[in-house]
């Protein structure tokens, strides 16, 4: 998270710690892994882009319903955000 103060107008980098101590801030280790598999997906999928479709819903209402669920309350794997 980026924390600004309107006074000064200085920006710092800040970890992001939720109730009971959860944080979404990771190891370095992990944290490349996890770069290195989101870049592998987006490179994959940007390779296939000619030949591949969005969604295989029709509508708009078809599409808007695809996200029409509420966030997770708890944190989630990288895993399966990525699958």
């Amino acid at each position: 998270m980026i924390a600004c103060a309107s006074v000064t107008g200085r920006c710092e980098m800040t970890k992001q710690v939720f109730a009971e101590g959860t944080s979404l801030d990771s190891d370095l280790e992990t944290f490349r892994d996890d770069l290195r598999k989101a870049s592998e997906l987006v490179v994959r999928l940007y390779g296939g882009l000619e030949r591949a479709r969005v969604t295989p819903a029709k509508s708009r209402m078809e599409i808007a319903s695809l996200f029409d669920e509420p966030l997770p309350e708890e944190p989630q794997p990288m895993e399966g955000i990525l699958a």
